[in-house]
């Protein structure tokens, strides 16, 4: 993924962003880094329920690095450039 870019640095480097009734995230200068497929889009921080997971190999999924979305009643956790990680639901 390209650095993305810092016009504020009290601003997050994506923000979630509605278009059409679909939610994704744009970046600072207001262009779509991650397209709006989704539902519901939360910002990229953690998720203290993954963070102390007893499954070790899933707790880095709950770092600032990821962001919660959720697409046909489905909840992921997205890194930065969209790529999907991890299906909430088979880990409760």
């Amino acid at each position: 993924m390209s650095k993305l870019p810092v016009v504020n640095e009290e601003l997050p480097l994506l923000i979630p962003q509605k278009k059409n009734g679909k939610s994704g995230f744009v970046n600072q200068k207001g262009k779509f880094v991650i397209q709006p497929e989704y539902d519901l889009v939360m910002f990229f921080g953690e998720d203290c329920n993954l963070l102390n997971s007893p499954n070790e190999k899933i707790r880095k999924f709950g770092s600032v690095d990821f962001a919660t979305v959720e697409k046909d009643k489905i909840t992921f956790r997205i890194n930065k450039s969209g790529k999907k990680f991890i299906n909430i639901k088979t880990l409760i």
